[in-house]
């Protein structure tokens, strides 16, 4: 049925470009000139008139690679291998008979390619299209940063098992797009376009599960990767005096055509490592039971589903008078996942209104309301056995409809003025509100209100200044309300079964804010017609007071540039500051003997995650001779990031008092990048129409501090070419 539909879908967009076109070539607009030629211009073509290619520029080039240690860095989204790799390149134009036509195209590998063209005929009938493919080399997590936890016998140890550990991880991404636009002869005012796009990726990535009782163990597959996404576009258009009526349809087809990877996901009877497992499921207490999440079975993950989705745009434009402009919109999708026929549809409808209230002073009103409902789905979980929990709680049956939270009313409006002060200077001030109610949540309702005021005036041709701020207040923000743990004073949990656990959690969780203030400076200043001098300055600071979390970013750049005849130069530095804070509530355990879990209570800590990075770029570009022309570039950054984990340790209260040490709980939260490039290209003209380029490069990644993968990577490579240029 799915794929009746997809069909009737295509052919419908077919009928609908064959409609175009029919309304782009019938009855055409007779040229001026002899009755002689109007009467052959359908059939005959001028010779005078013919299709003149001229060939831009015509290009063979080699490029030479190599490469020190891991190319994830360096060559994330280039091919980087120690290789010799020949490659061509062209660009060409036509003009004649009413059609100028534009293509160039460039292959540098399997990996590497692009197209891209447009038509046009006569203004009637454009097109243009483009395709172009790269590869995306990917991560390999070796998992061993997993720590292996142990406690009092039978406490736990977490393992993990790389079933791939030798494979190299990368995906192939090529997108065709084309779109067709026509302007009807027939009918004044009416057009039309028609597209498509066509996005493919090739390859294997990591896809990591958890086994047990969620984390003990952790496994590490290789996933095929071949997915297709198709679009197809169809809009009409039409113009009258006033108005502006258009509606556009929209069509995606998703494809997963690979299967899930498969994973063994052991059951609390089953002993993945005999070397430590023997004692611990010997002496597993029954409440151990009620923690299994699967039962010795090979199960895929990761599934990708096929999805389709429609998409319907009406917008309506209208112009009241000279200074005044209403609109209309409406749009309606749905979005189906094939594998469990769950749908969310999304309503919408608004109108905008921007008119002059006086000579000086503009005003501008939007309002937007959306309807999104997301269907519930349904989970069937393992059913406890675990003697502790009886019928009475309401972990028991753990088969339940999960509620989409994203299922909401939405309402938005925003009221904008803009007041000319004098010809160089003008003021805005603003606002915004949205008022979202969630269908299903504990903080169903959210309330945002936003008040923008800026300023931007010319001193003079010289100098001009931009300023800026945004002030934001968030009631209710998204959030868990009872998410986080706070243990309090003298507490002790007693943890027969781990459904307890969850009970205790009191205190919210989120990372939205509750305020939010923002300010930003421009200043362009010009000193000669050489110069080119700006700079800007962000900073904002974010914070909710319910769940102490807290963010404060500063941003500055400084661009700098000059150009005289024959060369030109730039200078680049930005500064960006981030400090945030949240709440983390880390719990410690103790399993004892027997058939009891005593956790004793948590450590609470508020500490910040601070990152600073410094970038700076420098280019110079000079015409050394008639012949050459030398262009230089290089790029530095260095990034740091810190989380203060110093005093993450301590005793923790209740019956034992743990001592707890998780001062180095920010091993694999530190970094401290290194990242460099350079570049050096040569144009030389050897003779009339022929040159010879050249381009040396050195790309270098490092971290020296401990991280979950291999980012080091240095990378030296050579492009050498001779292009012809009529």
């Amino acid at each position: 049925m799915i794929k009746e539909r997809k069909k009737i879908f295509k052919t419908c967009l077919m009928i609908v470009m064959i409609v175009f076109i029919n309304f782009a070539f019938a009855n055409p607009i007779k040229e001026k000139g002899s009755k002689k030629e109007e009467t052959n211009s359908e059939t005959t073509v001028n010779k005078k008139d013919k299709i003149k290619i001229k060939v831009k520029e015509a290009k063979i080039f080699t490029k030479f690679s190599y490469l020190e240690d891991s190319p994830n860095m360096v060559g994330e989204y280039t091919d980087v291998k120690d290789n010799v790799q020949p490659g061509v390149a062209f660009g060409l134009i036509g003009l004649g008979n009413g059609i100028y036509l534009k293509l160039t195209g460039e292959y540098d590998n399997s990996h590497e390619q692009n197209l891209k063209g447009a038509i046009d005929y006569k203004g009637k009938i454009k097109a243009k299209f483009k395709y172009n493919k790269l590869p995306h080399t990917l991560d390999h997590d070796p998992v061993k940063n997993v720590r292996e936890v142990q406690g009092l016998p039978p406490a736990r140890k977490v393992f993990t098992t790389d079933y791939d550990a030798n494979a190299q991880y990368s995906i192939d991404r090529s997108v065709s797009e084309a779109l067709f636009k026509f302007s009807s002869n027939k009918v004044k005012g009416l057009s039309g376009e028609a597209g498509f796009r066509v996005e493919e990726k090739s390859g294997y990535k990591q896809a990591i599960s958890f086994n047990m009782c969620l984390t003990c163990h952790v496994s590490s597959h290789s996933q095929r990767i071949n997915e297709v996404t198709q679009d197809y576009t169809a809009k009409l258009e039409y113009k009258m005096k006033h108005t502006t009526i258009s509606y556009k349809f929209t069509y995606r087809d998703f494809e997963n055509r690979a299967n899930a990877p498969l994973n063994f996901y052991e059951g609390p009877t089953t002993n993945p490592d005999p070397n430590y497992f023997d004692t611990w499921i010997t002496n597993l207490p029954p409440s151990f039971s009620d923690k299994r999440t699967y039962k010795d079975e090979t199960l895929p993950f990761n599934l990708i589903p096929n999805t389709h989705k429609q998409l319907h745009e009406l917008r309506i434009v209208s112009r009241i008078g000279r200074y005044t402009k209403l609109s209309f919109y409406g749009l309606y999708s749905s979005n189906t996942n094939e594998h469990n026929n769950a749908e969310i549809e999304n309503t919408s409808a608004g109108a905008n209104l921007s008119t002059y209230l006086t000579e000086k002073l503009t005003f501008q009103a939007k309002y937007n309301h959306r309807n999104i409902d997301n269907d519930d789905i349904y989970f069937a979980q393992i059913e406890a056995l675990s003697k502790y929990i009886t019928e009475n709680d309401p972990y028991y049956y753990p088969d339940k409809f999960y509620y989409s939270a994203l299922s909401r009313t939405e309402d938005k409006g925003t009221l904008d003025f803009e007041y000319k002060l004098t010809s160089r200077s003008r003021l805005r001030v603003g606002w915004e509100g949205k008022w979202i109610d969630r269908d299903h949540f504990l903080n169903d309702e959210t309330t945002v209100n936003k008040f923008i005021v800026s300023f931007n005036t010319r001193f003079n041709k010289k100098l001009r200044v931009q300023l800026k701020y945004i002030g934001e207040s968030i009631d209710n923000p998204f959030e868990n309300p009872y998410g986080g743990l706070e243990k309090q004073a003298g507490e002790e949990y007693l943890h027969e079964i781990y459904s307890n656990f969850f009970k205790t959690t009191r205190s919210p969780l989120t990372s939205e804010p509750d305020s939010s203030n923002t300010g930003e400076v421009r200043v362009i200043y010009n000193p000669t017609n050489n110069w080119n001098i700006s700079t800007i300055i962000d900073f904002t600071g974010s914070s909710n007071d319910d769940t102490h979390w807290a963010n404060d970013t500063f941003s500055g750049t400084l661009n700098i540039s000059y150009s005289a005849n024959s060369w030109q130069a730039g200078l680049y530095y930005n500064y960006f500051d981030s400090s945030t804070r949240t709440f983390l509530s880390l719990f410690d355990g103790k399993l004892h003997t027997g058939e009891l879990v005593y956790h004793h209570g948590s450590l609470n800590v508020k500490e910040p995650y601070d990152e600073q990075v410094h970038s700076i770029g420098i280019n110079y570009f000079v015409e050394a001779t008639n012949r050459l022309n030398i262009y230089a570039s290089a790029y530095y950054v260095i990034g740091k990031g810190n989380f203060d984990t110093s005093d993450f340790k301590g005793y923790a209260n209740g019956e034992g008092a743990v001592y707890v040490d998780l001062s180095d709980f920010n091993e694999y939260s530190n970094h401290d990048n290194r990242e460099f490039q350079c570049k050096l290209d040569f144009d030389y003209l050897l003779d009339k129409n022929l040159y010879f380029t050249a381009t040396v490069g050195y790309v270098h990644f490092r971290n020296p501090i401990i991280y979950i993968q291999d980012l080091e990577g240095t990378n030296y490579y050579a492009i050498l070419g001779l292009s012809i240029r009529p």
